[in-house]
This record gives C-alpha cells, structure tokens and sequence, in this order.
C-alpha cells in the first residue's frame, strides 16, 4: 500500500503545494539573497509548514498502516490454519460413520484394557458412550437447556437428534464437543487414574455470589419503560425459563420431592411456617436461575464442580470393581476447587449467607480467606506503643464449624503471613496467598465470571497431559497451556461487539500468536500452569501496585524469559462473561490501556526485547502495545489528513496559496477512502475467518454485516479513540490504578453529566474538532474537490466520537428522562462541592504538573495548527489595515482578562471590605468572557461588514487554536508557580489567580455550549414518535411489550412453582409427622395433639380433594374469561401450567 498509494500521493501533493506558491519573482532576485527574502515570506512559510505536516501524516499512516496489516495477514494466517484443523463449520458429526469414529476416540478419555476381543471392546466402547451421553443431556436438562421430551428423544435416539433440539446454546456445545474429539492435537489421557491432580483457583473480591432477591423482583418505575433485570433475562432466555419452570413445578418429578424436603428443612432450621419456607424457598430458586445466567461466583462454581462429576464418570468407568468410598478418596485426590474470597472475614450478612449456599450445594468446595486479628502483645511505635496486627491466610469448608456470633465458619488451617499481603491491586495478592492451600502438580486460573461444562470436563484428563507428553517448544515442556474460551454474555448490541471482539482473541490471536509468532502470555481465564514453575517464578501474577496493572501477563513473561514456553490448545473451552455496559466495557479497556502502557516500562518487557530474536520481538509488539500504539496513531492519521485538508482550504480561500486546497485533496482523496477501509477490514476479517470455522460460510459473511447495521463501526471508533487517549495519558501522565468495571447488564441509562465528565476529554472535544474542519473547509473554499468516500467515511469519525454515547445509552430518547438530564447538567455545572464541574476541572488541572519530560519534548498539535493559521491571518489581514497590535489582539485576547482582571480585583475588595470569604467559583467569570468574547466579534463585523468567509474562518480558527495552547500553558506555569510562591506575595498571587480564573471560566464557557450542542440533536430525535421503543428494539433486540409480557409470566410461574413446593412441602411434613406418629406409639409415648398435628398437616384425600380441584378448575376458568374480556388473550403455556399447578 506504501508503494502503490500512499508514496505517489504524498509525492503529488508536495508537487503541487510547490507549484501553489508564485517563485518567479523570487527566483530572478540576487541569489546571495533569495533564502533570507524566502524566510520573510509568509507564503513561503505556509508553503513549508503544510509540506512539513503532509509529510508527517503520510508517516502517521504509515505507522497505523502496518498494525493494520498485521491483522489482516494474522487473519489469512489464523484463517487457514482453523479451517485445516476444525473444517469450514458445517455439521457432519452427527452421521452414522463420524459416530462410530467419535465412540472410538473415546480411547482417548477412557482407555480400555488389552485384553478384550474386538467385538468386546466395541461393546464396552458403546456402553461407555451411553453411560456419558446420558450425563451429558442429564446435566443439559438439569441446565434448563433441554425440554423432558427432547430428552427422551436424545437419549434413545442418540446424537443424531441434535438438530431438531430447539436450543442454539444446546447445539452449540454439542457441536463443539463433537468437533473437538477430532481434534489432532488431543493427546491420549491415559486414563483418570494416571492424571495428575489439579486445583482450579478462583479469585473473588466483590463480585455477586448470587443475584440479590431485590435487584430481581425490584419493579420498573412508573412512566418508564419496563426494564427489570428479571424482565430481561426472561425476555433472552424464554425457553430457558419455561423448562425452568416445567422443570419445577413437573408432576412426580424428583426435584418437586426434594423441593418438599428442603422446604421443611428451612421451616424447622429458621423456625418459620410452611408458607413462608415455601416463598424463600421460590426466591432462591429464582436467584439461582438468574444467577446462572449472569455472571456471579454461583455459575463460576457450579460450572467448576462439574469436573468431579466428569472425572467419578472416568474413574468409574477403569475401575468398575471399586467400592464409591474408594473413587470418593482418589477422586479427593486428583481435584479440587478452591475459591480466594478476599473478603470473607468482612463480608456482609447477605453475601456470607451467599457462601453457605455455596457450601449447601457443593460440599467439596473450600473456601480460603486472608483473616486480621489483633495480637495481645504491644509493640513500641515512637513515643508511644501500639497493638501488633496479624494477617492470616485461612482455610474454611462445608465442614467447618460455624461460629454464632459472627455467623461465618471457624477456619480449618491457618497460616500465619509475615506483614499486609496486599501490595498491588489486590487480585494477585489474594491468588498468590491462596495457592498454600492448592494440591495436586496443575493450577487452571479462573475468573469469577466463567462457566464450565460438562462434556468439556470429560477431555480433562488430555488436558492435564499436555505437561508430560504435549508439544516441546525450543525443547522444553510448556509452563503455561492455554485454552479457547466462549463468550456467554453477548446480550444486547453492545454485549455482541464485545462477545465478537473476544471470541476473535480467544481463537484466532492466541492461536497465531501461540504459533508461528511464539509470542503468546497467560491471560488469565481457562489456563492450565505448572505449579512447580510458577512457585519458582514467585508465584501467578505480579502484584506492584500501578506497575503490575496487567498482572496476568507477566506469568507467561517470566516464564519465556526462564526458558520455558507457552502454548494454546483449542479442543478444550470454559464459558467466559464479558461486560455489557457502555461505560463498563470502555472502563475495561481503558484499564488494558493503562496496563500495557506500564508493562512496556517494566524489566521483564526490557528483558525480553533486548532477548528476543526479531520475529518473535514484532510478534510481542503487535499483540501486545502495538495494539493499543495502532489505536492511537490512527487517531492521529485521521486528525492529521484532516486538519491538513482544513489549512489547505483556509489557504487558498484566501488567497495566499492559490492551489493548496486541491493540492492537498490529492493525497486525501487517494489516502483516507483506502486508510479507513482498511481499518474496517482489520476489524472484520478476523470475525469473518473465526465464524467461517465457528459457523461456517454463510454465516461468516452476514453475522459481520449484520453488526455492522447495529452500529458497530461507531462503537468500535469510539473504543478506539478511548483506547489510544488513555495510553498516550498514561506516558504523560501515569497514575495507573485498578478500576471496577461491573459486570452487570447494560439495561440502565447512565446521566449525561456523567458520560459528559467520563469522555469530554478523549472524545468530545477531539470530535467537535474534527467536525469543525469538515465543516468550514467547504466554507473557507467552495472550490475545493473532495469525493463522496471521504466525506461518508471522515463524517462517520466525528460523529461517533461525539455522539456513540447517546446511541448506545438505554431510554436515552425518553423526554421526562431528557428534561432530568438537562437539570442535573446545570446543576453540576454550578455546583461548587466535590461533586460537580469545578471538581472535575481541577483533577485534569492537578494532573498537569506531574507531566513526563517525554511529554513535555513533544509540541501539542494546538501550537503546530496555530503557527500556520497566525500567518494566514495575518497575511489575509493586511489588506484590511490590521498590524501588529490587531494581530497581538487576536492572539492573546487582552480585552476579555481585563474585563477578567477588573472582576476579580472589585469582587476580593467587596469580600475584604465586607469580611467575606472569597469564593472562586468561575460562573459570574465564564458569563463575563462569554460577553467580552460576544463584544469583540460585533466589533470585527461592524468595522468589517464585508470581510469574505475564508477570511472570518482564519480568524475564529486562529484566535481557537491560539487560545488552546495559551491556556495549557497557563495551566502549567499556575500548577508550577502555586507550589514555590508564598501567600504574602500578593501581586503574584493575584496573577495566579487571574490565570486560574481564566483557565477556568474559558473551560466551563467551552464545557456548557459543547453540552448544549450534544443534547440538542437527542431532544429533536425525541420528539419522533415511537423513537424509544425502536431504540429499544435496536440496543436489545427486544421490546416493551414483550419485557411486560416476561413479567407477567415471570409472576404467574413463581406462582406455580410456589404452590407445588408448599404442597409437596406439606406432603412431606404429614409424612414426617405419621412416622413420628408410628415411632411413639411404638414406645407407648403419644404426645400432646399429636393426632390432631397429623390431621392438619395432611392434605386433603377423597371428596374433600376433589373439591379443591375443582374450585381450582373454576378459579382457573374464571381467570382465563377475565383475561379474554380484558382484550388479551390468554398465555396457553402460563394456563397449562396454571391447570397443571391447581
């Protein structure tokens, strides 16, 4: 692309910017004095400054170019190698033929003994395949996956049903297990009994244990549109819920008998009544299905405890002769799930009552905690002496005893550790503190937002044995096994650009950078470690606080630079939740941003570029901080085509270049069409080449353009801005730190003061610029000749830049919302607390002072913009009798600081005068330049009425961009001076605090016109009718009607499913109460209204139950007439169930 476009535009457009300038005159002048007469001319000037800038972005595209590139060959290479190890995505496995295969790679998971004859061991090899088959849909029913019918049907009919299953999730896993036992790089497990034990290791800080009863039964607020979160996950999940509900309220079913048990259980644990027991009993229920399908430490845990499932299955099946005593001991042995909880020791309530749950439902799991306790002795501190503090790394179970004054359970080891264990950001401490208690030779690293799967935990045991007899790399066994991960969270638009961009580094990156790059780390998630190697290397992660931002990456660093290596398997995968927020996913990247930007400062990254051979050292570049370095100069490459394309324009219109508009639209025209074609093949290629493997063809052609229709290119350039911002004011600025993203559904709207204080910095003001120049440049010069790919492709920038938050904002189109939005903008704006505007200036302000001395080397683009335009102007000028001091006016804007100045001296005399205190709140001060600045242009247009367009845009581009750079600087001598000058040197003190005052009332005069013109076109588009429920329909793909609908059938199978559990209960509890009956009158002991209990407890037989079901015929017929006469029809599932339930 260098060769063939951007080199023969860079080259004409030079051309023609040298023919632009008039040299004729010049050049027929005395030689000895043609460069000092060229050097006093402003043309000339002009000239050799946009030569200088096109040169410089031709550089800058270059740059971003070649990350670019990178993509695309990664793509082809990625590409190419999927389809020849998976295919092209069609479905085959489910054939009579692929069967037979499939049953005989079961070899591979369960080896069968030598001496069995070939009909034999076919046999043994279909009885093995049935007994995992049946766990498999057994545990997909149980998942509400699968309806009672569909299991029947897989059962005796085998896979070869699993295209009429009715779940996309179902097929899915499916699909991919069938796949994956083709896979040639699934080694031979040897069996159960001969893998080595592992621990699985689950980091938990506050993330949600399981889903709060309130967050789910909280109703929306009236007026607004239905958006509970139960509402939602009803609305994506339907068939889920409605297997959920005829899983639990199913006649004879044995959930329902169990159901009963538990209840009673809850009734006499927390002496309750049975109708009571019953709705907490229903409530739990309810929270462990919305649990499972968010990204809580509930679904974590369930997903992980399904490998003891898998591996009992495998031990079971090589030892058939052994007693479940003895596979429960070596099964203790070979796994074991242990979760960091942090915060344990200071949990609340509700969140340790969450952890006995945990332990309820899996009594294997063990908790460790970092505990604090105050010793008896004294220590001396200076003068006086202080209580020495403890920490302990401490190990709890389902065994332990719990205390009754603090609720939690008394640990079972605890180890005394040597000071604070939190050093960094917290994550790799709590993993570091916690492997004490691991077992067995593997650790797999997994976040409390991933799942497991049951038929993934079957090929376990081939994992494990990629440290014994896997692939060699350079001659050493691999220290880190990395495994392909599926992204479950793709709910709503914003949860599929985030589910795609994951799902193209989970297979395509780390399997091109696994192999032939070698540059691939560990990146937490579903990696398998050496735990030998990683307690060698000092533990998992790196935990300096700032500096280890990205603390994962640095396990699979160390590694590398310990000679040992990493590599990527993808027959193996866990589930793995993203965020789905606007404002969580941009957070999430920006704490990326931050953390490559401190890891390239790090010795290990110093190590390893001094080290690696140049391949392998590109490849580290461009999967790591060339990602983010590509972000940012494609930014600047845009910005730069741009602005050159305005000072072109600005230039010709007034008539100084004649011909530099059209001269730089050559290299525009043939450079930014191509530039930003690639960068949307860059970011579609890649998902195109994994769905092509994924899903097959078709597929891979439309799913991209689909999300391309739901807005992704704005939301990926907005991400990309956000991307490059942040790693460039990381090297000026530092001050990297962890930040809570949350993992929640996006489904509440964030406040505009918010998303305004969170992006005005990236993003909006980057965007106005850019769309100030695409705008006036026609202004400045109509002539100038610009295609339609440029304009559709540059308006595309800007307006992402500056109006992506409100695209993907929920309800942000509801006008009762808008007018709250607007007050509460005005209200921030003057509020003078630590909340509102002035606050948030002065924490960009604070930051200034604190600048690298790399920063401060390089010039800001402001000053370089200016430099051109003050030559424009002045030149354009002259003819209008403007000299030195106009242009002095211009560029410094005296009238408006002296307006400023005489403000601030009248204001600190009337507070000395009346013993107030002075208050530096800059409104009065913003009202007051806005008047002077509003003075100064009715000025300029009485005494020039007739001053031509280009004319007025150099002046307003100048007095801008001058006054841009003037007041950074301000910040920087303001931020600098405050810190030597004492406050009795009271002129001095007075001009601080007129430049303050300046900086200040321009940014918030710059903020609340920049606010008005964002909310503006929102408030238009609101006022179209059924506006919010299109929006709704775009950002979810749902709506309001059918969110109505999942509530009410939400309310109605609750119901259900409360009545069936307080019958079964009361069923259990009469049985309970005849058995004691029958005991005592054994013993001779008939106790106080025993009789009289069992008659209440026991429910209804004979007439008296038919009666009550047929009242409950009639209650069901009287509900369903009133629901036909009210205009909507009846639910026939929710009456079935209904029926069913009476």
């Amino acid at each position: 692309l260098c060769r063939l476009v951007l080199m023969p535009a860079l080259i004409d457009s030079h051309d023609a910017l040298s023919e632009s300038f008039p040299s004729a005159a010049i050049f027929s002048a005395d030689p000895f004095l043609l460069y000092p007469h060229l050097l006093t001319q402003p043309a000339h000037l002009v000239r050799l400054m946009l030569n200088v800038v096109l040169w410089a972005v031709g550089a800058t595209v270059y740059v971003a170019d070649t990350w670019m590139w990178y993509q695309i060959v990664m793509t082809v290479w990625g590409g190419i190698a999927g389809v020849a190890m998976h295919g092209n995505g069609s479905i085959r496995y489910w054939r009579h033929k692929e069967m037979i295969e499939m049953q005989n790679t079961l070899e591979k998971l369960i080896p069968s003994k030598d001496e069995h004859s070939k009909s034999g061991a076919e046999r043994i090899a279909k009885d093995r395949w049935a007994t995992l088959w049946s766990a498999v849909v057994d545990d997909m029913h149980e998942s509400d996956l699968l309806t009672i019918e569909e299991c029947r049907e897989l059962r005796t009919s085998g896979p070869t049903k699993i295209p009429l299953v009715r779940s996309k999730e179902a097929r899915r896993r499916l699909n991919f297990f069938a796949r994956s036992l083709f896979d040639p790089r699934l080694p031979h497990s040897g069996g159960a009994v001969r893998s080595p034990g592992m621990t699985v290791l689950i980091p938990h800080y506050k993330e949600s244990i399981l889903t709060p009863v309130e967050e789910l039964r909280q109703p929306p607020a009236v007026g607004k549109e239905a958006s509970s979160l139960l509402g939602f996950l009803i609305s994506y999940f339907n068939d889920e819920w409605m297997n959920f509900i005829a899983r639990t309220t199913g006649k004879h079913s044995s959930h329902e008998r169990a159901a009963g048990s538990a209840v009673v259980r809850i009734a006499q644990a927390k002496g309750m009544d049975l109708e009571s027991a019953c709705a907490s009993y229903s409530d739990l229920q309810m929270r462990k299905w919305a649990s499972l399908r968010q990204q809580t430490l509930y679904r974590t845990v369930a997903g992980m405890m399904k490998n003891e499932t898998a591996l009992h299955l495998l031990l079971r099946g090589q030892l058939t002769q052994a007693s479940e005593e003895k596979l429960q001991t070596l099964l203790s042995c070979k796994h074991k799930c242990l979760v960091a909880v942090q915060r344990y020791d200071v949990m609340t309530k509700a969140e340790a009552d969450d952890i006995e749950i945990l332990f309820e439902d899996f009594p294997n799991l063990q908790v460790a905690f970092i505990s604090e306790e105050v010793s008896a002795s004294s220590k001396r501190h200076g003068k006086g002496t202080r209580k020495e503090v403890q920490y302990f790394s401490c190990l709890i179970d389902s065994g332990c005893e719990l205390d009754p004054e603090t609720g939690r359970r008394k640990p079972r080891m605890k180890v005394e550790l040597p000071g604070h264990p939190i050093l960094g950001d917290g994550k790799a401490d709590n993993q570091n503190c916690a492997i004490i208690f691991s077992r067995g030779s593997v650790l797999q690293m997994i976040d409390a937002n991933q799942e497991g799967y049951l038929e993934e935990s079957f090929k376990l045991c081939c994992a494990l044995r990629e440290f014994e007899v896997g692939e060699r790399v350079f001659g050493t066994r691999p220290a880190v096994v990395g495994f392909r991960e599926h992204i479950f969270s793709g709910l709503g638009a914003l949860g599929e650009f985030a589910a795609s961009s994951e799902l193209v580094f989970g297979t395509l990156v780390q399997r091109t950078m696994a192999y032939p790059l070698y540059a691939r780390f560990h990146y937490g998630h579903p990696d398998m470690l050496s735990k030998a190697a990683m307690i060698a290397q000092g533990g998992v992660s790196k935990a300096t606080k700032g500096l280890n931002l990205s603390e994962d990456v640095f396990t699979g660093m160390e590694a590398v630079l310990r000679g040992q290596t990493v590599v990527h398997r993808e027959y193996y995968q866990v589930g793995k939740g993203r965020d789905m927020g606007f404002l969580s996913i941009l957070n999430f990247f920006v704490k990326l941003s931050k953390g490559t930007a401190r890891m390239t400062t790090t010795r290990q990254a110093h190590r390893l570029g001094v080290r690696l051979a140049m391949g392998r050292l590109l490849g580290f570049y461009y999967a790591h901080a060339g990602y983010y370095v590509g972000q940012l100069h494609w930014y600047h490459a845009t910005y730069g085509v741009l602005c050159l394309v305005f000072l072109g324009s600005v230039c010709q219109g007034t008539g100084l270049l004649p011909t530099a508009a059209n001269s730089v639209a050559v290299m525009a025209n043939l450079i930014y069409g191509p530039l930003f074609g690639l960068f949307l093949a860059s970011a579609l290629l890649p998902l195109s080449a994994v769905l092509l493997v994924e899903r097959g063809l078709l597929t891979a052609l439309l799913e991209p353009l689909r999300l391309v229709l739901s807005g992704s290119a704005s939301y990926f350039i907005f991400q990309s801005r956000c991307v490059g911002y942040q790693l460039s004011d990381e090297y000026a600025f530092g001050g990297a730190a962890y930040m809570a993203t949350g993992r929640g559904l996006g489904i509440h709207r964030s406040k505009f003061q918010h998303l305004y204080s969170t992006f005005a910095l990236p993003c909006f003001y980057p965007g106005i610029e850019l769309a100030t120049f695409l705008v006036l440049s026609p202004v400045a010069c109509p002539s100038i000749t610009l295609r339609p790919t440029i304009w559709i492709f540059s308006m595309l920038f800007p307006f992402s830049l500056l109006f992506a938050p409100a695209m993907f904002n929920p309800h942000v189109f509801s006008i009762p919302e808008l007018a709250t939005d607007f007050r509460d903008w005005l209200r921030w704006l003057s509020d003078p607390s630590k909340d509102g505007w002035l606050a948030t200036h002065k924490v960009i302000c604070d930051k200034k002072p604190s600048t690298h001395v790399q920063a401060m080397l390089l010039p800001s683009k402001e000053l370089l913009v200016s430099m051109p335009l003050v030559l424009v102007a002045y030149e354009a000028m002259q003819p209008y009798g403007w000299g030195g001091l106009q242009m002095t006016i211009l560029l410094t804007a005296p009238l408006p600081i002296l307006a400023l100045a005489v403000f601030l001296a009248l204001k600190r005399l009337v507070c000395l005068c009346c013993r107030a205190e002075h208050a530096d709140y800059p409104c009065s001060a913003a009202l007051l330049l806005a008047a002077a600045l509003a003075a100064e242009a009715v000025l300029v247009v009485q005494r020039l009425p007739e001053l031509p367009p280009a004319h007025c845009v150099a002046l307003a581009a100048t007095r801008y961009f001058c006054l841009r750079w003037e007041t950074n600087t301000l910040v920087y001598i303001h931020q600098q001076a405050a810190k030597v000058c004492c406050e009795w040197c009271i002129p001095v003190t007075m001009l601080l605090e007129l430049g303050g005052q300046t900086v200040c009332a321009y940014a918030l005069l710059v903020d609340f016109f920049l606010g008005l013109l964002l909310q503006l076109p929102v408030w238009v588009i609101a006022l179209v009718p059924c506006i919010n429920g299109l929006h709704l329909r775009f950002l979810f793909n749902t709506s309001s009607g059918r969110l109505e609908e999942s509530i009410n059938l939400n309310a109605s199978g609750m119901k259900n499913l409360q009545r069936n559990v307080c019958r079964d209960s009361a069923r259990s509890s009469a049985a309970a109460a005849r058995l004691a009956e029958r005991e005592t009158e054994k013993s001779g002991l008939i106790p106080e209204g025993g009789a009289a209990a069992v008659e209440a407890a026991t429910p209804p037989r004979g007439a008296a139950a038919g009666k009550s079901r047929r009242e409950g015929h009639r209650e069901h017929r009287a509900s369903r007439s009133g629901a036909e006469s009210s205009g909507r029809g009846p639910s026939p599932t929710v009456g079935y169930n209904s029926l069913r339930g009476t």
